[in-house]
């Protein structure tokens, strides 16, 4: 029986940590060609988790004698869910080398798989990925949904806020919660507008020390918008702030 040997490295910022371990596959195959040698070594690298270099290895074992054909081998590793890019090389005289890059989460959607930056909706048993935001929207409008997430997120980064959900609904009508659960309300026109308008109120809002939990803002108005919440009064405001001018400031 021939048996096939994997190096495995694992990928470290720019380092390439040598901390390698041998493994051993079991092969069923007299030899696997490739060109004018026999293929003894299997290389994999990248940041990828002990379960992630296992279930490389468990796809490598059941590709056979099309482990010879990198181009297959390349093909049948991206058609997995959780993988995103692999480079395979054959390096003579007998070593296939494999650049394995998993999926990178960036949001939760539809509380059902992952989504990466480009837009790509994903599962993958493989990663944990803690609190990221949750995006909601119909599969053929993900596009949409990233476009909104995007523009919200460029909006935010100069606060200390973070987009907890977003949504755009069945007849693109979008609103979002923020990660201290402001609620913001935007509609399907206008977008972009509409946002500006919201982030202008609720930017007034907080240099007022407007810092009240579940506040709504509705920007779903042509030239205003409605807030919905525990605002501050013009007394407080001016106690707070020891500035008479204080509540004309929206």
């Amino acid at each position: 029986m021939k048996q096939l040997r994997t190096l495995s490295f694992m990928q470290s910022g720019n380092c390439l940590l040598k901390a390698l371990f041998l493994s051993v596959l079991s092969w069923s195959t007299v030899g696997l060609a490739y060109g004018d040698g026999d293929i003894q070594f299997l290389v994999i690298s990248g940041d990828l988790t002990e379960q992630q270099k296992q279930a490389v290895k468990v796809m490598l074992v059941k590709a056979g004698d099309s482990l010879a054909d990198i181009v297959k081998v390349k093909r049948d590793l991206e058609n997995s869910d959780w993988i995103a890019t692999t480079d395979v090389t054959y390096r003579w005289p007998d070593e296939l080398y494999l650049e394995v890059t998993p999926e990178k989460p960036i949001a939760y959607w539809n509380n059902q798989a992952f989504i990466n930056d480009h837009g790509k909706i994903f599962s993958s048993e493989y990663i944990i990925a803690g609190n990221l935001p949750q995006l909601y929207g119909q599969n053929e409008a993900v596009g949409e949904v990233m476009r909104y997430y995007h523009e919200v997120t460029r909006a935010l980064s100069s606060t200390d806020q973070t987009v907890k959900t977003l949504r755009v609904n069945g007849r693109g009508s979008v609103e979002f919660e923020l990660s201290d659960g402001w609620r913001i309300l935007l509609g399907n026109v206008e977008v972009g507008q509409r946002l500006q308008r919201a982030f202008k109120v609720m930017s007034r809002l907080r240099n007022m020390s407007e810092r009240q939990a579940m506040v709504r803002i509705d920007a779903r108005y042509s030239d205003g918008v409605a807030i919905n919440g525990s605002i501050l009064t013009r007394d407080t405001l001016i106690s707070v702030n020891q500035n008479t001018n204080a509540s004309n400031e929206l």
